[in-house]
């Protein structure tokens, strides 16, 4: 008869000895309420990043920001009931493992396998978020910040290429309805830069006349310069005719020293090679500008940056916001009743629910 009960406990007998053994749920350091502050935090962080990429431009700031959302992220999600404490439909379950030594059937417990599954799909969107705001920073970082500033600034339209000089002054892009690139005059520089990890960046530059089919005594309007991209005829991109561009001394592109220094040197060449061709050797190679040819709409080819950027920061701050939703719809936790604030934190008495539960489970 003994050994009988002790076979077949009562469903309440299980379900307390299950709880006494892994259903109570163990203080965590901070109170499990926190997380909504943390997703809070996390959700304002990254509202705040866009206007700190774009305005700031700290690199230094915007890799904290990264950072603390990850961290806030994660940390608010492990602190969610499903993750510190069971259910009772678990806590039931679990008894019924421990009694017949049988793993649970299927279909069993059908609002157990639901939980499941809905807690599968939102690890599966947090990864996501987490990757997703990996993948913003480096959009960003790679120009798409930069894309940006490039739309605002004063255009130029409708110029002239022998006013280049004076346009400079005045705007920092230009759209001219005139203007021809020499491409046979290249030149080309190969600078290796880097310690540990070798990189390679291709400088060039070409001069800009007013107009096509220079003879070998005029002298250029601009110099033409490109770092790890070729030049083309056309481009301003489309049928659209003359040249457009944004001065270099306005392109966050070159404001390297190292960028700086190879266009130096690159000027020289190119200004030493038109002399020897039959150019006045009077020819002041610092006297026009330096400009950078490229569609104004798609600066440098890099608007796709700032596209894939502004993709994933709306998927990031979507998540975030859903995380938030999810975790204020869902069941409180046993550990909620701690206080935030404060060293008392009463919550749930682990040892005596345990003392509880092993006094009923022996009897």
């Amino acid at each position: 008869m003994m050994n009988k009960q002790a076979a077949g406990p009562t469903s309440q007998t299980s379900n307390a000895g299950a709880v006494g053994m892994e259903g109570v749920p163990r203080p965590t350091l901070l109170p499990t309420k926190v997380r909504h502050l943390e997703a809070a935090l996390a959700t304002t962080l990254w509202l705040a990043f866009l206007p700190a990429a774009f305005y700031v431009g700290s690199g230094v700031l915007n890799t904290v920001i990264l950072v603390l959302v990850i961290a806030l992220a994660i940390h608010a999600y492990s602190m969610r009931p499903y993750c510190t404490e069971l259910d009772e439909e678990e806590v039931e379950a679990m008894g019924e493992v421990i009694r017949t030594n049988e793993p649970v059937k299927a279909g069993a417990y059908p609002g157990l396998a639901i939980k499941e599954t809905s807690e599968e799909y939102r690890l599966v969107i947090l990864i996501i978020v987490l990757l997703c705001t990996v993948g913003c920073s480096i959009s960003f970082s790679m120009g798409g910040g930069q894309v940006v500033h490039q739309w605002l600034l004063p255009t130029a339209a409708d110029c002239s290429m022998k006013d280049i000089a004076k346009i400079e002054s005045t705007h920092p892009r230009f759209h001219c309805s005139d203007g021809f690139v020499d491409l046979a005059q290249q030149r080309s520089l190969m600078a290796v830069s880097g310690s540990l990890v070798k990189t390679y960046t291709a400088y060039r530059i070409v001069p800009v006349y007013e107009k096509e089919s220079p003879s070998k005594k005029d002298l250029p309007v601009a110099w033409a310069v490109s770092k790890n991209e070729k030049f083309t005829s056309a481009p301003c991109g489309g049928n659209r005719q003359g040249l457009c561009g944004i001065f270099i001394e306005k392109d966050p592109l070159w404001h390297e020293a190292i960028d700086k220094a190879n266009y130096k040197t690159l000027k020289k060449l190119a200004s030493d090679e038109m002399v020897k061709g039959g150019a006045s050797d009077k020819f002041d190679q610092d006297s026009i500008p330096a400009v950078s040819l490229t569609n104004l709409a798609n600066p440098n080819g890099r608007a796709i940056y700032l596209y894939m950027g502004g993709s994933f920061y709306i998927i990031v701050l979507i998540g975030l916001i859903n995380t938030q939703k999810t975790m204020l719809m869902e069941p409180a936790s046993k550990l909620d009743a701690d206080r935030i604030f404060g060293v008392d934190r009463p919550g749930y008495d682990p040892l005596q629910d345990r003392v509880s539960s092993n006094s009923i489970a022996m009897e």
